[in-house]
């Protein structure tokens, strides 16, 4: 597979659970199929009280790809591991016709 960049939104929700009027370390770790450790995204929240506190995330990523299978994004807060969610990379090599058709209109 060439190296590719893919661009995609990472979005989860947390509960503030113990962590309700304190300040968190969370970090998102992707892991690539074949087990490697991509670099870390460090985020620091501040949880509210009440009994529906909690965090909503929406983050623009991008990361290179260079092996086909299911990267893992797992969702650390105080370094402990509270979520975690797969994105399916898949790689299909376009036949020339398509590719220059996606070239034209802008698409490749």
């Amino acid at each position: 597979m060439e190296k590719a960049t893919i661009e995609c939104i990472l979005f989860f929700l947390l509960k503030a659970g113990k962590f309700k009027g304190k300040a968190a370390a969370v970090s998102i770790e992707p892991v690539s199929p074949s087990g490697k450790h991509l670099d870390k995204i460090p985020l620091t929240v501040e949880f509210q009280e009440g009994p529906r506190s909690g965090l909503a995330a929406e983050i623009d990523i991008q990361f290179i790809v260079t092996e086909t299978g299911t990267y893992w994004w797992h969702i650390f807060v105080d370094g402990q591991l509270m979520a975690s969610t797969p994105i399916l990379v898949l790689y299909r090599q376009l036949p020339q016709e398509e590719l220059e058709t996606a070239r034209k209109k802008g698409n490749a």
